[in-house]
């Protein structure tokens, strides 16, 4: 009954994702059922066993990356929410939460390579070369927005590229402000213990 371990794994996954992902699952599931009749395939067969496995694994990075995501209570969703808003709250915001700490080192790392210039400066200017590094430096930018892109669920990034140089704003834009708010994270290990 392996093929039946399947659909019951699968549809365990599908309860458990948001009812958007959900039902995208349910309408695979249903193809591959019908491919498989119309086809003659037997249900039993390594044929069907192989397309209805690709189908759910493609799937089980989608849950699984769901299941690791913090829920933020806090983010509003309303019936008169954007498009952007809602991308923004419901993907961005628990994304850039659960990659808070990578977030952190990855601007720390940053800081080193350029001569820790940042721990010279006033908090004001500490602020403004946050902002000015993530705006100016391209590739830091970039590898930053991969971070967070690489989160996606397949259907969230074909949602993204969409209209991806408005939500790339507002990607950084949090990015940002998330930086600055925990600017004590930022501390070398030699200013902490001084």
């Amino acid at each position: 009954m392996l093929f039946g371990t399947h659909i019951l794994s699968f549809s365990c996954g599908v309860a458990q994702l948001p009812a958007h992902h959900a039902e995208g699952r349910r309408v695979q599931l249903k193809k591959a059922f019908t491919w498989a009749q119309s086809h003659q395939f037997s249900l039993q067969s390594k044929k069907f066993k192989s397309l209805l496995n690709k189908t759910t694994n493609m799937d089980t990075r989608s849950s699984h990356l769901l299941k690791i995501r913090p829920v933020l209570q806090k983010a509003k969703v309303h019936a008169d929410t954007t498009d952007d808003e809602y991308f923004q709250n419901v993907t961005l915001r628990p994304i850039i939460k659960f990659q808070n700490m990578l977030l952190i080192e990855a601007f720390k790392n940053y800081i080193g390579k350029h001569k820790n210039k940042y721990y010279e400066l006033s908090v004001e200017k500490r602020l403004e070369y946050i902002e000015k590094s993530i705006q100016k430096d391209i590739k830091f930018r970039n590898s930053l927005k991969g971070m967070i892109i690489g989160q996606f669920t397949v259907e969230e990034y074909r949602t993204y590229i969409k209209n991806s140089s408005a939500l790339n704003k507002r990607m950084m834009n949090m990015v940002i402000n998330r930086l600055k708010d925990q600017m004590q994270l930022l501390e070398s290990v030699s200013l902490v213990y001084e």
